[in-house]
């Protein structure tokens, strides 16, 4: 017959590695999305800020809802400027790295992590097709979601399967 003794310490000390584990996976996941999100708004163009500010995080489930543009003054002559250096970029950009931190906020792993663009699917037609605002004065010809999720991938590290 044997005795198994020390089980009291060994289930704390197990407790606490798993609380650790969830810990750094929920940080990883937090982490990917920030990776995400930067690889599509670098990819998104900017003029009143619509497209960018459609982006939306869920928890458990895809976020529904088109939201409006936000921030005040002219967008300017955003076909003359370099992706990034848009005036509405930042307030838009600000709505949606707020959302990603509130869920993960209530994130768990079993629920799950999502990512959207709910801009009118018309309007993120042309820019995914390149042709946003016109055919011919495109400020991003090669469009969003194919090169994001490239680099995406390339930024996601050994911990993640692309």
């Amino acid at each position: 017959m044997a005795k198994l003794v020390g089980i009291a310490g060994w289930r704390s000390a197990h407790k606490k590695f798993m609380k650790k584990q969830v810990e750094l996976a929920h940080l990883e996941v937090k982490r990917a999305g920030e990776i995400v999100q930067k690889a599509f708004f670098q990819r998104t163009p900017v003029w009143m800020g619509e497209a960018i500010v459609n982006y939306r995080w869920g928890v458990g489930a895809f976020k529904s809802g088109q939201r409006g543009a936000v921030g005040s003054g002219a967008p300017g002559k955003t076909n003359s400027m370099a992706m990034g250096q848009e005036p509405r970029r930042p307030a838009n950009e600000a709505v949606v790295r707020a959302e990603l931190l509130q869920a993960m906020a209530s994130f768990t792993l079993e629920k799950g992590l999502y990512f959207s663009n709910n801009l009118e699917g018309s309007k993120w037609g042309l820019i995914e097709d390149g042709m946003a605002p016109t055919p011919g004065a495109a400020r991003n010809p090669g469009g969003v979601i194919q090169i994001a999720m490239q680099t995406t991938r390339a930024n996601l590290g050994q911990n993640w399967k692309a």
